[in-house]
């Protein structure tokens, strides 16, 4: 059934025609007609039975929507569940429409928008749409309203759901990457989790004891609540530290939409490789989010780390809100021990700023330019930084086909 259509109403609920019943049951009244009586306090008891049961009916009424993916990447699949719970003894008839972003594109085209249905007492009925995801962005999935009436459908209203729509985050597409060079700075000499150098300032979570290990590493409050010894475990202080930065800015002022997306999907799998490689991440970026979230995504190792860093990239809009430099200047996560990986239209005074002030902190940086490598390559001696077109990091989609 279709949102936009209404049920005709029938001709025992129109008020006008109640108020001709009730005078012609007052007038068989004084006729000492039984048939017309009968008759009129028959119609008038199911109107008014009808009318006081659509009141009741969105008594104990509970109204659930949800999805069971909050996260996913384009192209994945989703499901959409509603479930109406009948709390009472009175049956009722429920419309229930529902308010689905036109980018979650169903599974099925021919799936309804709506629902009517019946709940007899105490009973519960589950629906569930199939959607596919979209392009990059947030998204909302819900129910855009509620009728409920008696079971005859003589006295539909309008109800207001308490359950609110579901957020939908669209990740950006990961693009197919190729070998290239990234920043490195190596504390010790043993990649990964091969050196024998840990650092007891950066605790990365706790497991088992490990019988022979050192007893000043027990967790005590960890295996007080474990009821069973937990040991820390500290990330090597060797591991790669690389901020990711993304300045907005250029892409705003020469409107290039394509441009901007290549560069979050770059970003995004330039973020995984690198967290499947144990580095510790963060992110910086000058762009409006989508919902008013943090711009910064501090430096650090975690298994949500990635999570946080794909969600901002996801929520962010070409617009800036403000100079990337100005956000990099005020920001305390900063350390001597990272390099930064900034995405950027192109190499302008911009870039230059950020680049001076990263040579000042000695943070290595590598910015990544969406222009032609020749566009850029008089400003590029200018910069101490290293230089590399998108082009050459990315790899064509076709090209790997």
């Amino acid at each position: 059934m279709s949102a936009e259509q209404e049920r005709i109403p029938s001709v025992f609920s129109v008020s006008l025609i109640q108020g001709l019943a009730a005078i012609v049951l007052f007038i068989a009244l004084v006729q000492h007609h039984l048939e017309l009586t009968l008759l009129t306090t028959l119609i008038l008891t199911l109107t008014l039975g009808a009318r006081l049961w659509a009141r009741c009916s969105s008594r104990a009424l509970i109204c659930r929507t949800s999805v069971d993916k909050t996260r996913v990447f384009p192209g994945d699949r989703l499901n959409l569940d509603m479930e109406m719970e009948n709390n009472k003894l009175l049956p009722v008839r429920l419309h229930l429409d529902l308010a689905v972003d036109p980018r979650l594109l169903p599974l099925d085209r021919e799936s309804a928008a709506s629902f009517e249905f019946r709940l007899f007492w105490f009973q519960r009925a589950r629906f569930r749409q199939a959607l596919t995801a979209g392009p990059r962005g947030v998204y909302r999935a819900g129910t855009a309203g509620l009728r409920v009436s008696d079971l005859f459908g003589f006295y539909p209203h309008s109800q207001a759901t308490t359950n609110e729509s579901c957020e939908i985050i669209v990740y950006p597409r990961l693009a197919p990457l190729q070998p290239g060079p990234l920043p490195r700075r190596e504390l010790f000499g043993k990649p990964g989790g091969m050196s024998p150098v840990t650092d007891p300032v950066f605790l990365l979570g706790t497991r088992e004891y490990q019988p022979g290990g050192p007893s000043r590493f027990i967790h005590w409050k960890a295996s007080a609540r474990h009821g069973r010894l937990q040991e820390k475990i500290f990330e090597p202080s060797h591991a790669e530290t690389i901020l990711i930065g993304l300045e907005a800015s250029g892409f705003w002022e020469a409107d290039r939409v394509e441009a901007f997306e290549q560069a979050l999907e770059t970003a995004a799998a330039l973020a995984v490789r690198l967290d499947r490689e144990g580095a510790r991440l963060g992110l910086l970026t000058n762009a409006i989010l989508v919902g008013g979230q943090t711009k910064v995504v501090p430096l650090g190792r975690h298994p949500l780390r990635l999570q946080s860093v794909l969600e901002v990239l996801a929520r962010a809009e070409m617009k800036p809100e403000q100079e990337l430099i100005q956000l990099i200047r005020t920001c305390r996560t900063l350390s001597r021990n990272m390099a930064c990986l900034c995405f950027s239209h192109s190499l302008d005074e911009r870039t230059r700023a950020l680049d001076h002030h990263l040579f000042r902190r000695n943070i290595p940086g590598v910015f990544v330019t969406c222009t032609q490598k020749s566009d850029d390559l008089t400003a590029e001696t200018s910069l101490r930084g290293k230089v590399l077109p998108l082009e050459s990091i990315r790899l064509d989609r076709e090209a790997q086909g």
